[in-house]
């Protein structure tokens, strides 16, 4: 057994505790239970430690599932190398304040050879939604299909310098290649906006005459939207799990408090009726 304030552990049959002198409320009639967040059994709601396991109720507790359970259906979308970083960084912040968290993984269809992002699926989902203005883009894929977009456009271009002789034809061939490179690469910028959360008209600054798309570029570089998301609600819920815990230990100190006046000014009350009989 285990002290619900303190932690400390107590004896089978000791109903307060030795080192802050908490009355335990375990086994009281009508009160007010919490399941443990570890062995999930009932304890005071204002408990701080678990009477039977004696974890603390501050952490957070992430049980592990079985592989062989399915998915769950709420996932963490549009995850990438950029914003797997942030996380891996809030995820270090936790562990350094004794706050225990779980990541979330990819689902594992999304790691599939032909689904992964990479150098020849990227630039292949950059040609084959050229006119595909609509849905998002995830950053890795998007700078994987930029790079073959590039070395495509590099190679016909030298090709093209190598073999066509005829200048008016070399011209033609080389605005046409330039138009190729071009749409897909637009479309697939208006994708990766959406899906880090930029306005899409901000493709205009695309237009500028050599620094175009190099903004372009700087906005792309925006972890995916739901990702920051889900980061800013999670530290809002560990915010206010912490808040909660430090007002019901305030609350439970207010209470001791005004206990312990009121026993004060009744002993005060006390003396003075003893000193005025005669």
């Amino acid at each position: 057994m285990y002290c619900q304030k303190c932690g400390h552990q107590l004896d089978d049959n000791q109903q307060q505790c030795a080192f802050c002198g908490t009355v335990q409320e375990l086994g009281q009639p009508d009160i007010e239970t919490k399941k443990c967040k570890k062995c999930e059994r009932d304890i005071p709601v204002n408990a701080n430690y678990c009477s039977y396991c004696g974890m603390d109720q501050a952490l957070i507790v992430w049980k592990e599932r079985p592989q062989d359970e399915p998915e769950p259906e709420k996932t963490i979308a549009g995850l990438d190398d950029a914003s797997n970083s942030e996380l891996n960084n809030l995820v270090a912040n936790m562990k350094k304040a004794g706050i225990e968290v779980r990541v979330i993984k990819r689902d594992p269809k999304d790691l599939l050879p032909h689904k992964r992002p990479g150098l020849i699926n990227s630039t292949r989902r950059f040609l084959r939604d050229s006119f595909k203005v609509q849905g998002r883009m995830g950053l890795a894929d998007y700078w994987w299909g930029y790079l073959g977009m590039v070395i495509l456009l590099l190679v016909v271009i030298e090709l093209l310098m190598s073999f066509v002789k005829n200048t008016t034809l070399l011209e033609l061939l080389l605005l046409v290649t330039t138009v190729v490179y071009f749409v897909p690469t637009f479309t697939a910028s208006i994708r990766r906006f959406r899906d880090a959360g930029v306005p899409v008209g901000y493709m205009i600054l695309r237009f500028i005459p050599f620094v175009g798309e190099l903004i372009i570029w700087f906005f792309a570089l925006r972890p995916s939207l739901e990702v920051r998301q889900q980061m800013e609600k999670e530290i809002e819920r560990q915010l206010e799990q912490l808040k909660r815990q430090y007002d019901e230990q305030n609350h439970e100190h207010k209470d001791e408090q005004d206990a312990q006046d009121a026993q004060d000014d009744k002993s005060d009350d006390d003396d003075k009726h003893h000193q005025n009989q005669p």
